[in-house]
C-alpha cells in the first residue's frame, strides 16, 4: 500500500470510530436523562481509551 493510500484508510478510520462514538453517546443520551450520569460515562470512555492507547 502507498502512503497516500495508507494515509487515506488510517484518516478513515479514524472518521469511522469518531462517529461511532457520537452515535454511541447520542443513544446513551436518549436513555439518561441525569446529565451527571452521561458526563460520568464520557469521563469513563476518555479514561479507557487513555488507559488502551498509552
Amino acid at each position: 500500500m502507498n502512503p497516500t493510500k495508507h494515509y487515506l484508510q488510517t484518516l478513515l478510520t479514524y472518521y469511522e470510530e469518531e462517529v461511532s462514538g457520537e452515535a454511541y453517546f447520542l443513544g446513551l443520551a436518549e436513555h439518561f436523562a441525569e446529565p451527571k450520569t452521561l458526563a460520568l460515562l464520557a469521563k469513563n470512555d476518555k479514561a479507557l481509551l487513555a488507559h488502551t492507547t498509552g
